[in-house]
């Protein structure tokens, strides 16, 4: 039985046009999105057939609209493993009341149902469906009164699984139940390891009342293009007219506030307004590591009886996207440009809402793009995220790699019905998202060729023509001209083979293999990678943990830890390994020993490994076209596989991957017998200058060797330099030859532009990385305000490895870097809150044996 119980405040309806629908349909359509007065009860399956059989004197709670049963039901709390709670296995029923306009043509709109609903308005079912990746229009206009009940149902979907149907040709370790395939809904919440087990069943998004007076848009198909004269934008808008309106007499488009005609075709009550215009020359949009995203404002209008009406509104962006398959290659060009695509795959804004907080996500995507990451995946067992994150996307830069909702299963697309409605999911949303210049690659899902692979069917069971044929035509179909990829991964003698194609690569990760297995494998492009137990910073631990070393073995903590569903290991385990790998200690007996240093160890191992990864994919000697990280952001609090954590923070990790993701970057290649060569990467499309220099450090501190050189590097190259040639003498810097124990303790290379910027650094260490405490650091440590804002300037007698800034009160816009002896460093501080309190910070580092107060 569910008891009322207090939650989020209730909000009122709301006639402001924040729905995707209000943002299409501006004039001659008043909106109200209805989220009040919702009320939530919950049946045994098949217990109410219908509205009136509820019992409405108990068993129900406030119910939060859009929203899921998750957020209504478990409200703010953080802690989602509620087993017990069992959401698929019964009926759940939302209720809400509204007034109407009897004299107006009447639409409800429904963004998203999930997933099996049924929905009645004043006691008469108006609607059912199976999808919740569908939008859905009801014209209520012979039903709609003054005051009217609306109830949704949403059905067991642990009911609807006991259905008998056909058995799928291999099974899935992702999910427990094989026929999920059957129903268009997320994974999410329902893949043991990855997620609570919590699934999103409910209105998760708006329910929109419209009153429409003149014309109802039905769709929207509006595609900006490059071409060899400019650029152009396709334009097939389709409306009815509605309470006796005649047509629009003309239509035109308009492009920052220049006017085009469009063309008026009329067939009935139907109107489509279309056209192939072409626009001039417009300023290009780049992603943000490349050139500025320009955008241009857009807008629809048609005129008739003595008014107007904008049909759809938006910002357009001009690019073109190709992809470079020369000798193997999966190269992406963007206006003709390379680009090296570095990122990660999205999960969610919010869990248990799916969409969540607006504003919660734009601060995500800003710290993603602060982070140089220039494409997001959304992957196939995830959700399609709304048009707030694509515009968002298309404002800041970031491109997006699209998987259409299909994840690991047997896909039923011979069964009719199922084809139909995959079919208008896959046209509604490439249709939705050919207008965003953010859009780069489209995919028809993930690991639907690896599963059957890996379980031994053959090339002609993995190989789908749903996926190969079917859905490449509807996407064509709906105006939507980019590349496109019909698994995740895919090519190859088998589809999860590494060096044809697009990839999934964890060589380096959950295989435990060395990093020399990087050359090895000849990774085109891994649009998933290094999956890691990514330890959050010390602020995370103490939120969620209650202090800065917690316990690592109990099953709070487990809880965050993820894991592969059957598998005798988790993620843990493989930052572990290369605790030891790397570092040279056994990660067992440092927890015992010592679990602040082995949680201080763990926060920083996975950012060198991932740092080491990428320097090599972006090299030239690499063919590599791109890298997706395996999450960037945490679904649940603890030591998961985002950079970001569950409040959307950064994680260690965080700054490891912003420094190597930058457009100028330093990197150190160990050679073995041939010695070590500086790499110097320069993306941007001007020449760089600088200083180059190398210390061979002893104890951290001593330099037994150091030499310079001014370096130039031409713009989109990439410069390389022996550092036994710059040395100009033998120093056996990899070790390799081992004439005795090594000299050094680590090779420490600093770029220097001469610019107010602190140098870029790379090092290399010749044995493990767990360096002996500094005996004199001779630390300085100042902060300087300025405004709200401090400026931390640092300086060290020694190396200090990976120093860690800390505050309870301030962030950081650079942590966990390695300081080089002798050289002043700045790192500036922001207030989390205003107004700003007085800063107070402590600085520490792998190899400093006593944290130093900063104020």
């Amino acid at each position: 039985m569910i008891c009322q119980r207090a939650g989020r405040p209730r909000p009122k309806n709301s006639s402001i046009g924040i729905s995707e629908a209000s943002r299409m349909t501006l004039a001659h359509t008043r909106t109200t999105t209805l989220m009040a007065g919702w009320r939530l009860y919950r049946t045994a399956p098949g217990e109410a057939a219908e509205p009136r059989d509820l019992d409405r004197e108990t068993r129900w709670v406030d119910a939060e609209v859009p929203g899921t049963v998750a957020t209504s039901v478990l409200g703010n709390e953080t802690n989602l493993f509620h087993p017990g709670l069992n959401i698929d296995a019964f009926d759940w029923w939302y209720e809400t009341e509204f007034e109407g306009d009897t004299g107006a043509h009447s639409v409800l709109l429904f963004e998203g149902l999930a997933t099996i609903a049924e929905v009645w308005l004043n006691g008469k079912p108006i609607h059912a469906s199976r999808n919740m990746f569908r939008r859905y229009r009801i014209d209520i206009s012979d039903s709609i009164a003054s005051t009217n009940h609306l109830a949704i149902v949403f059905r067991s979907v642990a009911h609807d699984l006991k259905t008998r149907r056909p058995r799928p040709r291999w099974k899935t370790n992702l999910v427990n139940h094989q026929q999920l395939r059957w129903i268009r809904t997320t994974l999410l919440g329902r893949i043991p390891g990855w997620t609570p087990p919590v699934p999103p069943i409910g209105p998760w998004r708006h329910v929109v009342l419209e009153a429409v007076d003149a014309y109802r848009v039905e769709s929207a198909g509006i595609v900006p293009a490059c071409t060899d004269n400019g650029a152009s934008i396709s334009v097939d808008v389709t409306m009815q007219c509605v309470g006796g309106k005649s047509p629009p007499e003309s239509a035109t488009l308009t492009v920052d506030n220049e006017r085009y005609d469009l063309d008026v075709a009329v067939q009935g009550d139907t109107c489509r307004v279309s056209g192939q215009i072409a626009v001039g020359k417009r300023a290009l949009w780049w992603p943000h590591t490349h050139g500025d995203p320009v955008l241009h404002r857009c807008e629809v209008v048609v005129d008739g009886a003595g008014s107007s009406q904008a049909v759809w509104s938006g910002s357009v962006g001009f690019r073109e996207v190709e992809i470079n398959r020369d000798l193997g290659k999966v190269s992406l060009h963007v206006n003709g440009t390379p680009v090296f695509a570095r990122g990660g795959c999205w999960t969610t804004n919010d869990f248990a809402a799916l969409d969540g907080n607006t504003a919660a996500m734009r601060r995500k995507l800003e710290r993603l793009r602060d982070a140089n990451v220039n494409m997001i995946r959304v992957g196939g067992t995830m959700v399609y995220e709304n048009r707030a994150f694509h515009e968002t996307c298309d404002e800041l830069g970031i491109m997006v790699w699209q998987d259409f909702m299909f994840a690991n299963m047997d896909y039923p697309a011979e069964d009719p019905d199922f084809l139909e409605e995959a079919s208008a999911e896959i046209h509604e949303h490439a249709q939705r998202l050919a207008a965003h210049p953010s859009t780069a690659i489209l995919c028809g899902g993930s690991e639907t060729e690896q599963q059957p692979a890996m379980f031994g069917m053959t090339e002609d069971i993995w190989t789908s023509s749903f996926f190969h044929e079917s859905v490449p035509t509807i996407v064509t179909s709906a105006g939507c001209d980019l590349p496109y990829f019909p698994s995740s991964p895919c090519e190859g003698a088998l589809p999860f083979h590494n060096a044809t194609g697009i990839a999934h690569y964890f060589g380096v990760g959950a295989y435990q293999q060395p990093f020399s297995d990087l050359e090895r494998s000849r990774v085109k492009f891994a649009t998933e990678c290094l999956a890691f137990s990514n330890v959050p910073d010390d602020a995370a631990l103490k939120k969620y943990f209650g202090g800065l070393s917690p316990a690592t073995h109990g099953p709070a903590w487990k809880t965050g830890v993820p894991r592969d569903a059957s598998a005798g290991w988790d993620f843990e385990d493989v930052r572990d390994y290369y605790i030891r790998e790397l570092y040279g200690v056994d990660p067992v007996q440092l927890r015992y020993a010592d679990n602040s240093r082995y949680l201080a160890v763990s926060q920083v191992v996975t950012g060198e490994i991932m740092e080491h990864v990428f320097n090599q994919w972006r090299s030239a000697d690499d063919d590599c076209g791109g890298g997706l990280i395996w999450w960037l952001n945490d679904i649940v609090p603890g030591a998961g596989w985002g950079m970001l954590d569950s409040d959307g923070n950064p994680k260690p990790l965080y700054y490891f991957l912003k420094r190597c993701w930058s457009r100028l970057g330093l990197s150190i290649d160990d050679r073995g017998l041939d010695g070590l060569y500086v790499r110097i990467n320069n993306e941007s499309p001007e020449a760089v200058s600088g200083n180059l220099h190398v210390r061979v450090l002893q104890r951290a501190s001593h330099a037994i060797a150091e030499a310079s050189v001014s370096v130039s590097v031409d713009p989109a190259s990439t410069e390389t330099v022996s550092i036994d040639k710059l040395l100009g003498r033998f120093f056996d810097t990899t070790y390799t030859y081992r004439f005795g124990p090594p000299k050094h303790d680590a090779v420490l290379v600093t770029f220097d532009e001469g610019s107010q910027g602190n140098p870029l650094t790379a090092t290399h260490y010749p044995g493990n990385r767990n360096l002996d405490f500094a005996t004199t650091p001779e630390l300085e440590a100042t902060a300087d305000t300025n405004g709200e804002e401090v400026t931390l300037k640092l300086r060290s007698a020694c190396f200090l490895k990976n120093v860690k800034l800390q505050s309870a009160f301030f962030a950081f816009d650079d942590n966990y870097f390695d300081l080089p002896p002798d050289t002043d460093w700045t790192v500036t501080a922001r207030p989390l809150s205003t107004p700003a309190r007085p800063f107070r910070a402590t600085l520490s580092a792998l190899n400093l044996e006593h944290p130093v107060p900063i104020s």
